[in-house]
């Protein structure tokens, strides 16, 4: 997947520990995104938050896990708490993290198998990181 745009919406109602869906309010949003013909939904993104001294979590959790389909790619945007200063950089898992202002952030991408398994997928992200192509190979393998 090539990702060119992520555009933020929001259809679920948030709660301290999680969110309550809104599938019509989802469906609304897709119906909406299939009417600008330069676009298409190849999946969806979201964060996960640290609460309280509770690090959030860079894998899907078991509500995302029930809306995941086999066709989309999902990212997850896990924030905590900075600790210390941490260039961008890509991860051994696929993922890339860094600091900016007081957060920590971990971007981790994730496809479902055939069978249903999630499966977690390289991020490349030049913008974040540079350039260089061996990096970038690097982070591949």
């Amino acid at each position: 997947y090539i990702v060119e745009h992520a555009l933020p919406f929001q259809s679920a109602g948030r709660k301290h520990r999680g969110v309550v869906s809104n599938p019509r309010a989802h469906r609304r949003i897709e119906r909406f995104l299939r009417t600008i013909p330069q676009l298409s939904v190849i999946g969806d993104f979201h964060s996960h938050t640290m609460w309280g001294y509770n690090r959030a979590a860079s894998r899907p959790s078991d509500t995302d896990l029930e809306g995941m389909t086999k066709e989309n790619v999902y990212v997850i945007v896990s924030i905590n708490d900075r600790l210390r200063e941490v260039a961008w950089s890509y991860n051994d898992d696929g993922s890339l993290s860094g600091t900016t202002d007081d957060h920590y952030f971990r971007l981790t991408a994730y496809t479902m198998t055939a069978s249903g398994e999630p499966r977690r997928t390289t991020i490349l992200c030049p913008y974040a990181i540079g350039f260089d192509a061996s990096r970038a190979l690097r982070a591949i393998k």
